[in-house]
C-alpha cells in the first residue's frame, strides 16, 4: 500500500468510533486525484459495508435445519404442536423433536427461549 485515505462511518466520542481505511498501490497524487472527485461516494461505499458488515449473521450462530425453524416460527405465531403437525403432515412427536434439537442447538431452556434466541440471531423474522 502506497498511499490512502480514511472514511469516518460511525460517531468519534468516548465510546470511540469506527471507520474504514482505504489503501492503494497508486502513488499518492493518484489516489488525492481519485479522492478528490470521488469522495463522496467512497464514503457512501463505506458506510454501506460497514453497515452490512454490522447487521451480518454471526458466523458462530448455530445452524437450524429449515425444519426446526419452520416448527419455530409456527410456535412463534400462536400455532400448538399437533396443529404443526397437522400442518407439515408430520407426527406431533417429530414436531416436538425438532423443536427439542433448535431449544438444544440454541441453548434454550423452553421454547420462548428459543424463539427469542432465533429472533435475536435472525434466524426467525418476527
Amino acid at each position: 500500500m502506497r498511499a490512502g485515505f480514511s472514511a469516518t462511518v460511525g460517531p468519534i466520542g468516548s465510546a470511540g468510533g469506527s471507520g474504514w481505511n482505504l489503501g492503494s498501490s497508486l502513488d499518492r497524487r493518484q489516489v488525492e486525484a481519485i479522492r478528490a472527485e470521488k469522495e463522496p461516494l467512497l464514503r457512501l461505499v463505506a458506510m454501506y459495508a460497514h453497515e452490512r458488515l454490522r447487521h451480518a449473521p454471526d458466523p458462530h450462530a448455530p445452524s437450524l435445519s429449515r425444519r426446526e425453524i419452520e416448527c419455530l416460527s409456527w410456535l412463534m405465531h400462536g400455532k400448538r404442536v399437533k396443529d404443526i403437525a397437522f400442518q407439515l403432515n408430520l407426527s406431533s412427536a417429530a414436531i416436538e423433536l425438532y423443536v427439542k434439537n433448535a431449544r438444544t442447538k440454541l441453548k434454550a431452556r423452553t421454547r420462548e427461549q428459543a424463539i427469542a434466541r432465533a429472533i435475536m440471531l435472525g434466524l426467525l423474522q418476527p
